[in-house]
């Protein structure tokens, strides 16, 4: 009835158009990013772009507050697609306006950085940030929570850019701020300290990033007073974090510690518990423990498809990590069915652009390589190549691994020299990145010294 209202104007009474926007003002649910909201919300996006065609007969900036809100629940549910649109024609809305509104710029482009941060346009989500931190600045000056948020979401932003030095100077700078207007051990301080803690362990630097989790998850128990759901969070990163710096038997301990709270706090099969179960099972993974690995991941699977359906990004990655496990079994066909099913996912959430269908393809091919299809390998890898390279520059870490994948390849081809320059430039860029004594750059050297022996003999 009320999309009938708004599209038959020209023949109702004066005053149909408010009345419609009073009505989606008292259906409208509370909060966007609660499941429970999530169908009503879809329903309600179709008629405020109804309303919005009659911008003269609303209040344009709570038609545009409202669209953001439809976006953001469109984001929780990781549909970008129509977020996209509705945020898009909240800041259509915004820019016609006599009235500048400020707030309302600012916060939609927030949620237009969050949703390009979900379709993988990280670069689109960089200049969003950018744009709404020069109006929070104006606004509020350099010193205020809002300013700090927006600086930690454009610091993991940068961190997915490859953009990490820069990343690191971001978060601190979020972190300085709220710990100055909250005090350095406030709840409000622990968020942006925990991204600042994963981009030190993605700089290869594990035992400061180590440091700085231990100290979030500090910050949290105190908060809190007891084990929650935020403690679980922050344990399951540490453990993940203890389990990169090579501590595979204390991350267990911690991550087991995190997957006991999450199970007294969440149903069995909530995705929370996938979370940390994953992290888990790389853990039993990297312990050889293949068997227990494999059970733990296909639990993971089996949770996320039954919480978020099929089509999930969620339940591409958990597929990928099947995969790897399939594969070190040697279990090549599963693994490579695990493999191209995930990449289905993502190219149809995404598009093969994105970065997580690089990362799949990557997996895919180290499939291939093992099964002795190394034209196909190649090809998988070269392409693998091309998307981390657009997504990320040419000296980025995920670059560096693929190209160690590569040369790989090319050895196997019996391509000496395209091996080497490709092991060459993976050690320039882990160099670069984390300094010569990492264990990425170690491999990549210890790989070009060697790249002129037979395939056969230095093993896969």
């Amino acid at each position: 009835m009320l999309l009938m209202w708004v599209t038959c104007t020209a023949t109702v009474a004066d005053g149909a158009i408010q009345r419609a926007m009073t009505l989606v003002l008292r259906s409208k649910p509370r909060n966007p990013d609660d499941p429970s909201g999530f169908e009503r919300y879809a329903e309600l996006t179709d008629h405020l772009v109804a309303i919005a065609g009659h911008l003269q007969d609303v209040d344009g900036m709570r038609a545009a507050a409202l669209l953001d809100d439809c976006a953001r629940s469109y984001c929780s549910q990781a549909k970008y697609a129509p977020g996209m649109a509705a945020i898009d024609r909240a800041l259509s809305i915004l820019e016609q306006l006599d009235e500048s509104d400020d707030v309302g710029i600012a916060s939609a482009l927030s949620t237009q950085a969050r949703l390009a941060f979900g379709l993988g346009q990280y670069l689109a989500a960089e200049v969003c940030l950018t744009r709404a931190l020069k109006i929070l600045h104006s606004m509020h000056g350099v010193d205020h929570p809002h300013v700090a948020a927006t600086l930690a979401n454009l610091g993991m932003t940068q961190s997915h850019l490859g953009q990490l030095r820069e990343a690191e100077a971001t978060l601190a700078a979020a972190v300085e701020i709220k710990a100055e207007i909250f005090g350095s051990h406030d709840l409000a301080v622990s968020y942006p300290l925990a991204n600042l803690g994963n981009v030190q362990r993605k700089l290869g630097r594990f035992a400061e990033a180590e440091a700085t989790m231990t100290q979030v998850v500090d910050i949290k128990e105190t908060a809190f007073g007891q084990p929650n759901h935020e403690v679980a969070f922050a344990l399951t990163s540490l453990g993940a974090i203890q389990q990169e710096n090579g501590r595979l038997q204390l991350a267990e301990e911690t991550l087991c510690r995190a997957l006991k709270i999450k199970e007294n706090l969440f149903p069995a099969d909530h995705p929370e518990i996938a979370i940390t179960l994953g992290n888990l099972g790389i853990v039993q993974q990297l312990q050889g423990r293949l068997g227990e690995a494999e059970s733990s991941q296909f639990r993971v699977l089996t949770i996320l498809e039954r919480s978020h359906g099929l089509q999930h990004m969620d339940v591409a990655g958990a597929l990928g990590n099947l995969g790897v496990v399939q594969h070190l079994q040697k279990r090549f066909d599963e693994a490579e069915a695990s493999q191209t099913r995930a990449l289905g996912i993502v190219e149809s959430i995404h598009d093969r652009s994105h970065v997580e269908y690089a990362a799949r393809l990557g997996d895919l091919g180290c499939v291939q390589l093992d099964q002795e299809r190394l034209s196909e390998a190649g090809c998988s890898q070269a392409a693998a190549l091309d998307v981390f390279e657009a997504v990320y520059g040419p000296s980025h870490p995920a670059v560096g691994k693929t190209l160690i994948n590569l040369g790989r390849v090319q050895r196997a081809q019996g391509l000496v020299v395209s091996s080497r320059e490709s092991f060459g430039r993976a050690a320039t860029i882990f160099t670069e990145y984390f300094g010569p004594n990492h264990p990425l750059n170690e491999l990549a050297c210890g790989l070009l010294a060697t790249s002129d022996e037979p395939f056969d003999q230095r093993g896969r």
